[in-house]
């Protein structure tokens, strides 16, 4: 495969279409696109990983107590009273997509009137169907 072949690949990839498409336009087997493609993408991820970097969020999810208190109703400094004391406890979940159908999840249960975080699941790999 040719450098010229390559660059067209990536660029063809970055426009989302799929390894066989890619192999029909160019002349090329579907097995050598995606060989290509896994290469990259094995390259890409050594990259991120040894300068540290995590993995792009996917998604983050706030009770909805807590998210709308903080987010609508009072702009003011947090007071603990008897209306609002269930809101003083928020759990986070934070999902990361290191690859194609599959996920990193991470739980927080914050406690905002008194300890912080109370409680924290590590991270967990689930794909799309967990």
């Amino acid at each position: 495969m040719t450098p010229e072949q390559k660059q067209e690949i990536t660029e063809l990839r970055d426009r989302n279409l799929t390894p066989k498409q890619i192999a029909r336009k160019l002349g090329l087997r579907a097995a050598e696109v995606t060989t290509y493609i896994k290469e990259q993408a094995e390259e890409k991820t050594l990259a991120r990983v040894a300068s540290g970097e995590l993995d792009p969020v996917f998604e983050c999810f706030v009770n909805a107590n807590c998210a709308d208190y903080y987010l609508h109703e009072n702009p003011d400094p947090i007071q603990e009273t008897e209306d609002n004391i269930d809101r003083g406890l928020a759990l986070v979940c934070i999902t990361r997509k290191p690859k194609y159908d599959r996920f990193i999840v991470c739980t927080y249960l914050l406690d905002v009137w008194c300890l912080g975080v109370k409680d924290t699941m590590g991270p967990r790999q689930l794909n799309s169907d967990d």
